[in-house]
């Protein structure tokens, strides 16, 4: 063996640290000396992080600074002095935006996340560390996002400030803000830091138009941000035109379904994220996009039976009800498939990239005269929207939506039966183009 090549799981100067075997990789444990232990030492040992690959340098620096702290603390023990008090859970955070970075990038608050989420996450990440990483989070208040933000949204608007198409200057730049709370909240509760939970508590007396997301164009009632029925028609042709039936066939689902995208066409992400998948490429696996195997025949109804990926509701209902969807699955082969995935990209015979969908998507939904503010997400809004419109009781739209959101659905919440959903897809189409 060559000695010359380092171990890509020892980390130098982590005094006490042991790699234990788990379910997922291998988890960092600090680990007390026997003999100090002996003497009544608490903790004996403490579980720092589970990895399934070798670790990152924020997980590196995560892993140093426990044992650096619990060593210290145990030698500080055994000479007869008292312990050290922990700033925060005393895992090294010195109490700027970086370190608070690093450390939640390194937890299982953000690992457990969809990679969908930790790729977005990341990215919002680093612009906070580029403008404001030294910036100490304790001092974060109203006043100061206030800054931030005219800040943000002037390089936005002049073009300093890199915005995908499509997105406004006031939807990225609520993501930042957004993010702002999420690791305010993240070391609060996980790193116990009295600076960061005062900090929260400031900016929730913040007006919430000022920390508004991207979803805040999406409410019912705002019309021009919502898909209309007409709209979902006309993308639909317009596909057919253009030689994109998968995509006429994707927008049947979607619009008809209420689903959000990742619930059709599915995400691609790395093999290491939990779950199995029969759909592999490269060091990627495919998940959660709508399969064939989800539809049955039940006498005169086409049953569709899924399990939505945000909320894990279970969706059953009978799209027979739906003109759009049985217009669509008409122009297919017959028997349809029983397996494999329904929205496959002809160019590669496999599911979508995101990227290349939503591309692909917009490019044809403004060849159809939608206007560009109405995105791929207002399907399902505008599905919802269109139900209420028909005088659907809320409580078998919630139904369908599998929503339990105060903001989306006038503060109630009621799981429903596969009746109600039926409801809603045939109110969906009394007038619905075939």
């Amino acid at each position: 063996m060559n000695s010359s090549i380092q171990d890509p799981w020892k980390i130098a100067d982590a005094h006490g640290l042991i790699w234990r075997p788990s379910k997922n990789g291998r988890t960092a444990t600090w680990q007390c000396r026997s003999d100090i232990a002996r003497k009544k030492f608490k903790p004996v040992s403490e579980k720092i992080i589970e990895c399934r690959e070798p670790p990152t340098e924020a997980e590196r620096d995560l892993i140093k600074g426990r044992c650096k702290f619990n060593q210290q603390n145990m030698l500080t023990f055994a000479n007869g002095g008292p312990p050290a008090q922990p700033t925060g859970a005393g895992n090294g955070f010195d109490g700027t935006i970086k370190s608070l970075v690093i450390l939640y990038e390194a937890s299982r608050a953000y690992k457990d996340r969809r990679h969908s989420t930790r790729r977005n996450y990341a990215a919002r990440n680093k612009q906070l560390v580029d403008d404001h990483g030294s910036y100490r989070a304790a001092d974060i208040k109203p006043s100061v996002l206030d800054a931030w933000r005219e800040t943000w949204l002037v390089e936005v608007r002049t073009g300093e400030r890199a915005s995908r198409p499509g997105v406004t200057g006031d939807a990225l730049v609520g993501h930042l803000l957004a993010m702002v709370n999420i690791l305010l909240g993240f070391g609060a509760s996980y790193l116990e830091d009295d600076g960061c939970a005062v900090a929260l508590l400031k900016l929730k007396k913040m007006p919430k138009q000022k920390i508004a997301t991207v979803e805040d164009d999406t409410k019912i009632g705002n019309d021009e941000n919502i898909m209309t029925p007409a709209q979902s028609d006309a993308i639909r042709r317009k596909a057919h035109e253009m030689g994109h039936p998968v995509v006429a066939l994707a927008q049947a689902i979607q619009f008809q379904t209420g689903f959000r995208q990742k619930d059709i066409i599915g995400e691609w992400v790395p093999k290491t994220d939990p779950g199995v998948s029969d759909i592999v490429r490269g060091e990627q696996k495919w998940m959660r996009g709508l399969r064939w195997n989800k539809f049955r025949e039940d006498a005169e109804k086409l049953i569709l039976d899924v399990t939505t990926s945000k909320t894990g509701e279970r969706w059953v209902g009978n799209v027979r009800l739906s003109h759009a969807i049985t217009a669509e699955l008409s122009r297919l082969p017959q028997p349809l498939p029983g397996a494999g995935p329904v929205i496959v990209n002809p160019a590669t015979g496999l599911p979508f990239e995101e990227s290349s969908f939503r591309k692909l998507w917009r490019r044809i939904k403004l060849a159809a005269g939608v206007p560009d503010n109405v995105k791929n997400r207002h399907n399902r809004h505008g599905a919802i929207t269109a139900a209420i419109n028909a005088n659907v009781a809320t409580k078998k739209v919630q139904a369908f939506s599998t929503h339990g959101s105060e903001n989306v659905l006038h503060k109630h919440y009621w799981k429903g039966s596969n009746a109600a959903i039926d409801e809603v897809l045939a109110a969906l189409n009394k007038t619905e183009t075939k």
